[in-house]
């Protein structure tokens, strides 16, 4: 059976074309990525901007002609945390069907933990409980279980792009700016018993530890066969972010093509990060290139 899933993030929107197996095995045939940035503006504005939409929607033309190459049995369209907080959802929602014909299914936090969850950890060997970390640009949800379902989910508002545009608006970074951004990721994970994650293996999914993975393996570009799988260390993350928080954004985007879209909210992303390591004293997390998207791929061929 072939599916579709599109995400449609607070930066991003991604596209994935897989074959499902009757064991649950997803085998690739399209992925893609672009960073049109939905939510610019709207964790204070609360709405979505035309501007913004535009450029969504012009991603979707794109997505939707790729589809037609490879006419999947269903497809499903996802929005997170952006779409969730504005008060005009549902003229986006709107503009899309006219568009392009898509319905965008809008997830609440808990589901997109679940969902995240249930896309990581299928066909990964498991032993043990699982701890996923997906850092978005309005959001962070955290999920804690063994097999596919979470037995802990959680959604916090705080992401890159979110905690930017709020803190983080000197470019680089002011000292200050970086200790209040760190004080309201930790407000939010007080909210979170670490003893709900106690031992087991820890997962970073979406942009920032993907990106983070590119940089520190020293690839001029996001090679999935480097990135997935690849461990960072606490140690790594640190030192990652003293770097990325001293530079501008263009000097960021000059290290490498995988920083395109990411090169002004990536400290923020790596402070989050870091800061979840912390909470959970985790030494190491292990990067995952499958998350969301493939969670919805899995809803979509159980008919959810």
């Amino acid at each position: 059976m072939t599916v579709a899933s599109i995400d449609i993030g607070t930066n991003t929107v991604l596209l994935l074309i897989g074959s499902i197996a009757a064991n649950g095995r997803i085998d690739v045939l399209h992925d893609e990525v672009q960073a049109p940035r939905l939510g610019q503006g709207v964790d204070a504005a609360r709405r979505l901007a035309p501007a913004s939409m535009d450029r969504v929607l012009a991603v979707l033309s794109t997505y939707r002609s790729i589809l037609e190459r490879f006419h999947p049995d269903r497809t499903i369209v996802t929005a997170t945390s952006a779409v969730r907080d504005a008060r005009n959802r549902e003229e986006f929602i709107d503009a899309v069907r006219n568009r392009t014909g898509l319905a965008v299914r809008v997830l609440s936090g808990n589901e997109e933990a679940a969902w995240t969850f249930a896309g990581t950890v299928i066909g990964t060997p498991q032993a043990g409980t699982a701890l996923v970390i997906d850092i978005g640009g309005g959001s962070t949800e955290l999920s804690i279980g063994a097999g596919t379902s979470p037995s802990f989910h959680t959604s916090l508002d705080v992401g890159a792009v979110r905690l930017t545009e709020r803190i983080l608006r000197s470019s680089p970074p002011r000292l200050e700016e970086l200790a209040d951004a760190e004080a309201e990721i930790l407000s939010h994970l007080a909210t979170i018993p670490a003893e709900h994650f106690a031992q087991g293996t820890a997962y970073a999914v979406a942009g920032t530890p993907t990106t983070l993975a590119a940089h520190l393996s020293g690839s001029r570009t996001a090679d999935r066969t480097i990135v997935d799988g690849y461990i960072l260390t606490r140690r790594a993350v640190a030192g990652a972010l003293r770097q990325l928080a001293g530079m501008t954004p263009q000097e960021i985007r000059a290290l490498g093509t995988y920083f395109e879209g990411r090169e002004d909210v990536i400290a923020a992303g790596t402070l989050i990060l870091g800061s979840v390591m912390d909470h959970f004293g985790l030494s190491r997390v292990q990067v995952s290139v499958r998350g969301l998207r493939y969670g919805a791929l899995l809803n979509a061929v159980s008919g959810a």
